[in-house]
C-alpha cells in the first residue's frame, strides 16, 4: 500500500515537473523574444540619438576622427609648450602657439581706448577699444603695474598652495617686474629666481 502511493507520488511528481518545465521554457522564449525587441529598440533610439548629436561635432563630410585626432594632437603640442614656456621661463613658446594657430598678435595702435566701461566687472582695468577700421568693439586689459596689486599677489600665494607650478610662474613674473612685495614672497617660499 504504502509503495502504491509512492508511485503515484514519483507519477505526479514527474508529470509537474514536466509540466512546469514546458510552461518555464515557453515563458523563457517569450521573455528573449521581448527582449530582443526590446533592444532593438533601445539601439534604433541610441542610433537617432547620436545622429542627433553627431552633426554638432562633425564638418560637412561627417569627418569625426580626423577632428578628434587634430584636437589631441593640439592639445599635447599646447600642453608640451605651456610645460616649455614654464621650464624655460622664455616667451618663445608663445611664438610656436600663434605659429600653430596662425593668429597675429593684435596691433594696439589699432584700437582707441574710450572711457565707456559698460558692465565690465573691473573697470579701472578693463576697457573698450573701438577698432579704428572697423564697428567691433574690444574689451582688452593692460598688462602693467596694476596686475601686481596686493589681491593678486595673495591670490598668486593662495595658487601656489594648489598648484605650486603655476603659482611659482606667476610670481616669477611679477619679481622680473621688479616687483618687491613679489621678490619677498619669492625669498620666503624659497621660489629660484
Amino acid at each position: 500500500m504504502y509503495e502504491l502511493k509512492i508511485f503515484v507520488w514519483d507519477l505526479n511528481f514527474d508529470s509537474h515537473v514536466a509540466t512546469l518545465h514546458f510552461a518555464i521554457t515557453v515563458e523563457s522564449r517569450n521573455q528573449a523574444e521581448n527582449d530582443k525587441e526590446a533592444l532593438r529598440n533601445d539601439l534604433a533610439d541610441l542610433g537617432k540619438y547620436l545622429d542627433d548629436i553627431g552633426s554638432g561635432i562633425t564638418d560637412s563630410n561627417k569627418n569625426v576622427a580626423q577632428l578628434v585626432t587634430q584636437l589631441i594632437v593640439m592639445n599635447s603640442t599646447m600642453e608640451h609648450l605651456h610645460a616649455e614656456q614654464i621650464k624655460n621661463n622664455n616667451t618663445e613658446s608663445q611664438g610656436k602657439i600663434d605659429n600653430i594657430f596662425k593668429e597675429e598678435r593684435l596691433p594696439l595702435n589699432d584700437y582707441k581706448p574710450t572711457d565707456d566701461v559698460r558692465a565690465s566687472p573691473r573697470p579701472s582695468i578693463n576697457r573698450n577699444h573701438p577698432r579704428v577700421n572697423s564697428t567691433d568693439t574690444f574689451a582688452l586689459t593692460p598688462q602693467d603695474e596694476r596686475m601686481f596689486n596686493a589681491g593678486s599677489l595673495y591670490h598668486m600665494g593662495v595658487l601656489i598652495e594648489r598648484n605650486r607650478e603655476l603659482g611659482e610662474y606667476y610670481m616669477k613674473l611679477a619679481a622680473y617686474k621688479q616687483h618687491q612685495p613679489a621678490i619677498d614672497f619669492c625669498k620666503k617660499c624659497n621660489i629660484p629666481l
